[in-house]
Parts: structure tokens; C-alpha cells; sequence
């Protein structure tokens, strides 16, 4: 993923669309919401509402949209680009599944899930630790 330089705005052209799985890694790359349409056949409204932030998922992946300055490299980004290194990069901070069973019930926002990641192996290594 790398930044575009230059004139970022591209009026009229679609928007490309990034699927990531339920362990958050970038697993596809759609032209615009009617390719995805077009592939999956759920209506774009409902990966719109992905995209933008009322809804978290959708067909069991986060969506998002390519923000205009990022550039994403298929060769290099699919299976590699986690969707908490896109977030983070574009700046925002949304919900999420705290775990990759996406359940309802389970949502906190990226923020919550780093912190909580940094104290669960934080918790192993100590464990770890101590059994030497």
C-alpha cells in the first residue's frame, strides 16, 4: 500500500472496493460497488453501509473503500494488508469483531482490540516467564 502523489481526486471514475476476511486480512480487490454487486450478489447499498460505517459487515467481511491517495498493489497487498494497517493509514478508528466469528454480540472499536491484543500477550509472555 502506498500513498499517491499529486491530484487525488478522480471525479467520475468508480470507487474501488476492499474485502477483507473475518482474521481482517485483504482477500479481494473489486473495480467498483457493482462488481461487487455483480460477484456476490447482495444489492451495493448494504456494502455501501460496510463502507461507510453504519453496518460493520456484510457477507461475512469488512468492507472498505479505496481512499483516493492510497494505492493498493494486488502482487503485494492481497493476504498481507491487514484491515487495521488500512484503517490506521486512512485514520480512522471503527468498529470491529473482537473475535473472527464476527458475532454480534462481540463488537469494540479497533483501539480496544490493539490494547487488548498488546495485554493477552503481554498475559502469555508472563506466563511464559514463569515457566522457565
Amino acid at each position: 500500500m502506498t500513498r499517491n502523489k499529486g491530484d487525488a481526486s478522480k471525479f467520475g471514475e468508480p470507487t474501488k472496493i476492499l474485502a477483507f476476511d473475518p482474521n481482517m486480512k485483504l482477500t479481494a480487490i473489486f473495480s467498483s460497488y457493482n462488481a461487487v454487486e455483480k460477484i456476490t450478489g447482495k444489492v451495493h447499498q448494504s456494502i455501501l453501509k460496510c463502507c461507510k460505517g453504519p453496518n460493520i459487515s456484510c457477507l461475512g467481511h469488512y468492507w472498505r473503500e479505496l481512499a483516493p491517495d492510497l494505492e493498493i498493489s494486488a502482487d503485494e497487498d492481497l493476504d498481507n494488508l491487514t484491515l487495521l494497517e488500512y484503517d490506521a493509514a486512512v485514520g480512522v478508528n471503527r468498529k470491529i469483531y473482537a473475535t473472527n466469528k464476527m458475532r454480534k454480540g462481540e463488537v469494540i472499536l479497533e483501539s480496544q482490540f490493539k490494547q487488548k491484543s498488546y495485554l493477552l500477550s503481554k498475559k502469555r509472555n508472563g506466563k511464559n516467564r514463569s515457566k522457565d
